[in-house]
């Protein structure tokens, strides 16, 4: 057991042992540079970081509760998702992509701590070249890969 409580459910505690707090459907799983565990928490609509050093997991994007997943812009702690699936991490840059899967869009979480969207305008569809992007998320589809 890595990261969660076996039986447990809802919103897990932030600042706690990954093995003593809760996690709600961990969909993507990404190792940073620093062997720190990355996990996007599908019901939870957070993306969430387990410490290398001491195993200690903590929100790093959007909210323990799901009556916050929504969509928003801004600091981590200002940030909201719903239902994050795929998970990548720009080894280069540091920044760590999100698929926030209901609002059709590709997240950034960028190094200075800020949350952005980098493609999709909430909108699911297909692309078109020279448009702005939309993002389509196919019902089985939960990975997200980053190239440089």
């Amino acid at each position: 057991l890595f990261a969660g409580t076996i039986g447990g459910s809802g919103a897990g505690l932030d600042g706690v042992t990954a093995t003593a707090s809760s996690v709600g459907f961990a969909y993507g799983l990404a190792v940073d540079l620093f062997g720190n565990v990355l996990l996007s928490e599908y019901q939870n609509c957070r993306v969430r970081n387990v410490s290398r050093g001491d195993g200690i997991i903590r929100t790093i994007a959007g909210s323990a509760y799901t009556q916050n997943c929504s969509f928003a812009d801004g600091s981590r702690a200002e940030s909201r998702l719903t239902k994050p699936v795929g998970i990548a991490i720009d080894r280069v840059s540091g920044r760590i992509y999100v698929a926030d899967t209901t609002n059709s869009r590709v997240r950034v979480l960028w190094p200075n701590g800020t949350v952005g969207t980098v493609a999709g305008n909430g909108t699911a569809g297909r692309a078109v070249d020279g448009v702005p992007a939309v993002c389509h998320f196919p019902v089985l589809t939960h990975t997200l890969y980053f190239a440089p």
